[in-house]
């Protein structure tokens, strides 16, 4: 499978943790689809034969599963999963989340800025999808000031995706490629056709393996940005470096505010020689 186990070297289940990182433990088996989903397009290997290729497939993945089958949970567990993330050593910590909307309801209390604040200052980078028409995880300022890259959804034609969020003050904004299957009557119509207009990727459906899913978002747009920050940070460069580099290579459109423009690895991959 896209997904081998020599690329899974740690994992946790914070769902119910209240918050504490000691209160992890056990496995992260998905039972949802949604983050088997967003770890192919991050890391699925290539050259196999098989289903899809990743944007980095020969980053190592650090799973942590804090939301429940239904895909609501707690901010808490998040916060909890972030912070064990990095103890374990990850280097990039994707934030497929949104606060309301199709995948994921998390609950009310805290917003996320300290997860984010703490993993940038222990040496991570914290990728997060803007959202799919939903509002901030990160309170009424938005993304302002907060040291994460916000990453919106483009469309086949490098549209800005209907359902996108605005990237609120991100201090690192960009879009890259969500899908956009809406067709001409407005209804979304990625379900499982495997449909040319939206992100395929790894799946996981009960009592089946090698399989393969079809789906849009900003969760799908946040892991290829995840997974070229990964390649950069495998080349030797730091955080800043990375996020840097990431940011003056993009493709120019327009995007909205706080957004710098489309992601660009052929870019990155030619700044590089």
């Amino acid at each position: 499978h896209d997904l081998g186990s020599e690329i899974l070297v740690a994992s946790t289940n914070c769902v119910g943790s209240g918050g504490s990182v000691a209160a992890c433990g056990g496995s992260a088996q998905d039972d949802q689809g949604h983050g088997a989903d967003v770890a192919g397009i991050a890391a699925a290997v290539t050259d196999n034969g098989a289903g899809i290729a990743g944007v980095a497939p020969g980053a190592n993945l650090v799973v942590v599963k804090a939301l429940s089958a239904s895909g609501s949970g707690s901010v808490l567990d998040v916060e909890a999963g972030v912070v064990w993330a990095v103890q374990q050593g990850a280097k990039v910590i994707n934030l497929s989340l949104e606060s309301a909307g199709s995948q994921v309801t998390l609950s009310s209390g805290p917003t996320l800025n300290n997860a984010v604040e703490y993993a940038w200052n222990h040496g991570a980078i914290p990728v997060v999808a803007a959202g799919n028409s939903t509002q901030s995880l990160f309170g009424s300022t938005g993304y302002s000031g907060i040291d994460a890259v916000v990453v919106g959804a483009t469309g086949p034609s490098n549209e800005v995706a209907w359902y996108s969020s605005p990237l609120d003050g991100a201090k690192w904004g960009l879009v890259a490629p969500g899908g956009d299957s809406r067709g001409p009557d407005g209804t979304a119509s990625c379900a499982g056709s495997l449909s040319s207009g939206c992100i395929v990727s790894t799946g996981w459906f009960p009592n089946e393996s090698n399989a393969y899913v079809d789906d849009e978002g900003t969760s799908m747009a946040a892991p290829e940005v995840s997974g070229v920050l990964a390649m950069l940070l495998a080349q030797g460069l730091s955080p800043t470096a990375a996020v840097q580099r990431l940011m003056s290579t993009v493709k120019k459109i327009s995007c909205g505010t706080s957004c710098a423009g489309l992601l660009d690895a052929a870019e990155i991959g030619r700044a590089h020689v």
